[in-house]
C-alpha cells in the first residue's frame, strides 16, 4: 500500500507533512496541486499561536513501506 505525503512549509519555511489515510494511487499532478492549493488557502491547520502550518506547497509523493518480519507472532 502506498501512502501519499503532501509536503508544505509555513511562513518560517518549516516543513510540515500531511498524509491522508485513504487516497487513490493514480492521482494526477493537476489534481494533487489543486488539492494542495485548496488546503493552503483554507488555513484550517494552525499552530498554537494561530499561524497557518500549510502556507507553501512544496512537494507531493507516494511512499511505499516494506516490512520484513524477523520474529512473527503465530
Amino acid at each position: 500500500m502506498k501512502t501519499l505525503e503532501l509536503i508544505f512549509s509555513d511562513v518560517l519555511e518549516k516543513r510540515h507533512v500531511l498524509s491522508p489515510k485513504y487516497v487513490s494511487e493514480s492521482l494526477t499532478v493537476g489534481v494533487v496541486q489543486n488539492a494542495m492549493n485548496a488546503i493552503a488557502a483554507a488555513e484550517v491547520f494552525v499552530d498554537n499561536e494561530g499561524n497557518p502550518l500549510y502556507v507553501n506547497t512544496n512537494e507531493a509523493r507516494y511512499v511505499e513501506r516494506i516490512v520484513t518480519d524477523i520474529i512473527a507472532k503465530s
